[in-house]
């Protein structure tokens, strides 16, 4: 009984984290979709002379944008390493993703060590 229970204890980390990344997908993707949005309009209202926006805040936008549609990809990177088997494996090294780091950053491909080496150093 012991044994089946440390069984589904992956299992069942296994479907929380797919729960938690599918409703990090949906929100990523409305986030989206409104910076898609806020980004036409704005540059409407430039196009139109309304006084509505600026070319520096197009590029805020354009920037957030870009940024979101980067959490979306890793969130749906994410979603593909639960559905292949690979989710809580490090991308680079092969070992396991600590549980509390895919806890706090359930997108996370690389363990912590993997990940302090591939970041470089800020000055």
């Amino acid at each position: 009984m012991t044994s089946s229970r440390h069984r589904n204890r992956p299992a069942q980390a296994t479907a929380e984290a797919r729960a938690l990344l599918e409703g990090q997908w949906r929100r990523r993707v409305d986030e989206t979709v409104q910076l898609e949005l806020n980004l036409h309009d704005m540059r409407a209202a430039i196009t139109q002379a309304s006084g509505g926006g600026s070319l520096v805040d197009v590029e805020l936008l354009e920037n957030q944008l870009a940024s979101t549609r980067r959490a979306l990809i890793e969130v749906e990177e994410a979603l593909t390493r639960v559905a292949d088997g690979s989710y809580g494996q490090c991308g680079a090294c092969g070992g396991a993703i600590a549980p509390e780091r895919l806890e706090v950053l359930p997108e996370a491909r690389l363990c912590t060590p993997c990940q302090a080496a591939a970041r470089p150093l800020r000055r």
